[in-house]
């Protein structure tokens, strides 16, 4: 069954496509809807392929000649070059919707912070005229791992249960959203985004930070130290003794600070979170020592919630670590919606485990041969 349910047949030539590509890559980073490798983007370039981006690189470090094609049939590709793993969602979407022409699947923070809670959104509900771009409800689809056939069938399965949506949210992962163009599918994102915001604050109760500022940024929040400048490295000592630190962030966001008041670990409810750290984060007193922080270090990069303050970020370089630091900033998001009384769902245990296992001994050495 194929749904057929809006646009116009279109493809790009294969050159536009690869730069279209490209060129929304580095807008999703601008924007913050992506960060580091994560995220992936793909365009319809015929009836029987896409392109896509690689695996394991940086979008800022992206040529035409890394873009790869793809078929939709049996997700073979041309080339040495690696496509993303997650290429079998595109090629789902691109099935069901023959007049989808681009995807892009975002980690964006509050669609993402939603998907814990594994229901749809109901946009029409939320703002009749973001409806009016993503559809009246967004589907989620039920968890699945990271490349993983469930995953795909779980995406096919909302697809078919909201033919008339242009987006769908992954439990505990992020979202996948599509239009008939880069413009269109563009414009899903942001429509999304902004109706989870307001849904999220909704429920959550929750004072929402741009509201406040408009020029809000998590950055602003963050303290970052390295290994390789005495003065800082100086501040924690004891951690840069610790092998494969690199470098230290201290951050103490709105929705940090204020998950760190409960003074509990918190379990991983984002699976990038699960890749990098595993299935849960540590907590600490407010007086807590480096020496107490530095036992509880484990694998290439380590997060633990300091009661009252905030949150303390390890990993091997500032790009890990503030990336880290980001990816604890929405975990808390997602952790307070049980604090509000509502029941996001965490990532299972052994799913959590597993992703982390995974992700350092394959993907993060294939991103240190890529950078």
């Amino acid at each position: 069954m194929k749904v057929e349910s809006w646009g116009k047949t279109m493809a790009y030539e294969i050159e536009e496509a690869k730069k279209l590509v490209i060129q929304a890559g580095l807008e999703l980073v601008k924007e913050g809807y992506i960060t580091r490798t994560w995220g992936n983007i793909s365009a319809r370039i015929s009836n029987t392929e896409f392109v896509i981006t690689p695996s394991g690189r940086t979008y800022e470090s992206l040529t035409p000649a890394d873009i790869v094609t793809v078929k939709i049939a049996d997700l073979s590709y041309t080339g040495d070059i690696k496509p993303s793993s997650e290429k079998g969602v595109h090629a789902a979407i691109y099935k069901r919707h023959s007049k989808a022409n681009f995807v892009i699947h975002t980690h964006q923070d509050y669609a993402t912070d939603l998907s814990s809670l594994a229901l749809p959104v109901e946009v029409g509900l939320i703002d009749p005229e973001l409806a009016l771009i993503t559809g009246d409800v967004v589907p989620c689809a039920s968890y699945g791992m990271n490349a993983t056939s469930r995953l795909i069938g779980n995406v096919d399965h909302a697809m078919v249960s909201q033919p008339h949506a242009k987006a769908i949210l992954m439990q505990n992962h992020g979202a996948v959203c599509y239009g008939k163009s880069y413009e269109e599918a563009f414009s899903v994102v942001r429509a999304l985004e902004e109706a989870c915001r307001k849904q999220y604050h909704d429920i959550a109760k929750l004072t929402d930070p741009l509201q406040l500022d408009e020029e809000y940024s998590l950055m602003d929040y963050m303290e970052i130290y390295h290994k390789e400048k005495p003065d800082e490295k100086a501040v924690h000592q004891i951690l840069f003794d610790h092998q494969g630190v690199g470098c230290v962030v201290e951050i103490n966001s709105p929705y940090i600070y204020k998950y760190s008041q409960y003074g509990t670990m918190m379990r991983t409810y984002v699976d990038d979170l699960g890749q990098l750290v595993g299935p849960k984060v540590d907590s600490v007193g407010l007086d807590a020592t480096d020496q107490e922080i530095e036992k509880l270090i484990k694998g290439e990069a380590t997060a633990v919630l300091i009661q009252n303050k905030g949150a303390i970020c390890m990993a091997k370089n500032e790009a890990d670590a503030t990336a880290l630091a980001m990816i604890i900033d929405k975990n808390c998001q997602m952790g307070l919606l049980r604090k509000a009384g509502k029941h996001p769902r965490p990532v299972k245990y052994w799913c959590a485990t597993r992703e982390h296992i995974a992700y350092e001994k394959s993907y993060s050495k294939m991103k240190e041969v890529n950078s």
